[in-house]
């Protein structure tokens, strides 16, 4: 009786709209009863293709630099010096703000013509600026956009694993005549092991199940497609192409990869228990 309200919740929220989509997708306008054809076409669509390989680029570097960032910011939050609580509480201001409000602000502020970057740059000189979000740059800003608003968590989680070391190791290594990089190497980095790991696929399943707020309100997928991921091209498909059944179609092969990488994060959850 406790759980009834949950589980009305997740069936009406969540498993309904599911077995709805799951039937779209097994149906096509103007196809009568059950096809493939959706799922096939596929196969075959070279947008699908190229959308699977941006949203591949596009999760690899952001959980790349989202866990390189937050090491480092990790290791320079770990000291015990005044006023380091102040610091840790500003670098998780970029995790705690909306994701539409992170999207406004880069774009405003990386603005070809009118943002805070170009008059920077301006200001010293530099007349001719890039857009950052032409077709040859626009996937690394917005992997950067990501980065920024994704690297606290794993700065959070870094600095639990971190604290969690034991200080006598970093005692008899530095006894042993050990710097900070080897201490780094041979005490730290060992010990984040698990750390990194349970960090890796969780950011992975996060940032490739989400990667849509920040690139539709800076890019719109675009230009050319250039910042085109599976679940932008669900939206797409679905409300500007007017094809339910293939945006079905694609966010059913969407939610599969999803719930193979849920799988393997248990999987190594459970082992690094």
């Amino acid at each position: 009786m406790f759980l009834l309200p949950t589980v009305l919740a997740m069936t009406l929220l969540f498993l309904w709209p599911l077995w709805q989509a799951g039937g779209l997708s097994f149906t096509r306008r103007g196809v009568a009863g059950f096809t493939l054809a959706n799922y096939t076409d596929l196969l075959t669509d070279s947008r699908f293709h190229r959308s699977a390989f941006i949203s591949i680029q596009y999760t690899i570097a952001v959980v790349a630099g989202s866990i390189a960032a937050g090491m480092g910011t990790a290791l320079l939050l770990n000291r015990k010096v005044r006023g380091i609580s102040v610091l840790r509480s500003l670098f998780i201001m970029p995790w705690a703000m909306p994701f539409v409000a992170t999207a406004l602000i880069w774009r405003w502020m990386l603005d070809s013509q009118y943002g805070v970057l170009t008059y920077a740059l301006t200001f010293f000189g530099i007349d001719q600026v890039a857009n950052p979000f032409s077709s040859g740059s626009a996937l690394v800003t917005v992997s950067v956009i990501e980065i920024w608003k994704t690297f606290p968590l794993a700065a959070i989680m870094m600095l639990a694993g971190m604290q969690a070391i034991q200080k006598e190791l970093y005692e008899s290594a530095a006894i042993d005549g050990a710097g900070p990089l080897r201490r780094f190497r041979h005490v730290t980095l060992p010990g984040l092991r698990h750390t990194t790991s349970a960090v890796t696929l969780l950011l992975t399943l996060w940032i490739f199940g989400r990667a849509f707020i920040v690139i539709f309100l800076t890019t719109g997928g675009g230009p050319g497609g250039a910042t085109e991921t599976l679940v932008l091209l669900t939206y797409l498909e679905g409300f500007n192409q007017f094809d339910l059944h293939g945006a079905a179609a694609v966010g059913m092969v969407t939610l599969a990869i999803s719930i193979l990488l849920t799988i393997i994060y248990r999987k190594v959850a459970k082992d690094d228990a």
